[in-house]
């Protein structure tokens, strides 16, 4: 009887290792590969976004997306508010009763302002889910009229945090302005953890590889890369959270900033932002405990 020669035991174990052994060095390879596209995307993303800013600027007088209630600068922007939450409510209806916005209502002024919604979202971010790109709320009934959304209906359909107003004279005033031309007005999500903490460390002391990943936005290669644009219009990538002008942490409120030096300080609260040099990035509210973390750091 004739036989048929096939692999033997010995054989087969060395095919099934060397497979393996391939799959062990492409692996890492691909997903660094994907990684660094999806940064790609979302430098693209920023930029874009940018150029809608600067649309929407020249639109309305050379002012950043801002909501101010009609009696003043005393904003019914709140930073406790969660995304979405009051998405179809019009902040300017009622003067004597304004409504709280979330910080991604400032965004969504540029989406309402025709930016697709889409690039609120970065491939990185492992929750993020596109937004309907929708910019009214359509009523079923014929004889009522279509009105406005004012907000992401959700903290998923934002993967990026803003420049947080100033609090000063017990009113807040926009936080941006164009002469701090490196100061950063929007990156990567804020960096919650500990669940119900927001604790930020003193980066002009610590400089160890995972104190400086904590206090980095989680969208990027587990920390090591944050994307960032500039009040300048510039998208930056960095891989420490103290990027801002003057080397200023983008995620702290810490006051003025000694040029040159990397005085990031310990994160306090919004109170304790008072000026447009001191870069103080939040949102999106609705991840994780946020509010609490904003308005009651650890």
């Amino acid at each position: 009887m004739r036989r048929t020669k096939g692999f033997t035991l010995v054989e087969l174990l060395v095919v099934v290792g060397i497979i393996g052994l391939l799959a062990a060095i492409l692996v890492p390879t691909l997903t660094k590969a994907r990684e660094l596209a999806n940064q790609t995307v979302c430098m693209g993303n920023l930029s874009a976004i940018g150029k809608g800013i600067g649309l929407y600027k020249n639109q309305y007088d050379n002012k950043w997306p801002w909501i101010q209630k009609k009696d003043g600068w005393n904003s019914g922007w709140d930073y406790g508010t969660e995304t979405g939450q009051n998405r179809e409510i019009d902040p300017y209806e009622d003067p004597n009763n304004p409504r709280d916005r979330a910080i991604t209502a400032l965004m969504f002024l540029l989406v309402r302002d025709g930016q697709n919604v889409g690039l609120f979202t970065c491939p990185s971010d492992g929750i993020a889910t596109v937004d309907q790109n929708i910019k009214w709320d359509h009523d079923q009934n014929e004889e009522t009229e279509d009105e406005y959304y004012w907000d992401f209906s959700s903290h998923t359909q934002v993967s990026y945090s803003w420049q947080a107003p100033v609090i000063k004279n017990n009113y807040r005033v926009n936080g941006i302005s164009d002469a701090e031309n490196q100061a950063i007005v929007m990156a990567d999500k804020t960096p919650y953890y500990d669940d119900d903490q927001w604790k930020m460390d003193d980066l002009s002391r610590v400089t160890t590889a995972d104190i400086i990943r904590r206090n980095m936005s989680q969208n990027h290669d587990g920390g090591r890369r944050i994307i960032a644009l500039q009040v300048g219009m510039n998208v930056i990538k960095s891989d420490r959270p103290d990027c801002g002008a003057n080397k200023d942490h983008i995620y702290t409120s810490s006051g003025e900033r000694k040029r040159g030096s990397r005085k990031s300080g310990q994160h306090k609260n919004l109170t304790d932002h008072y000026s447009v040099r001191d870069t103080f990035l939040i949102g999106p509210a609705g991840q994780r405990e946020d509010a609490n973390a904003i308005t009651e750091p650890g």
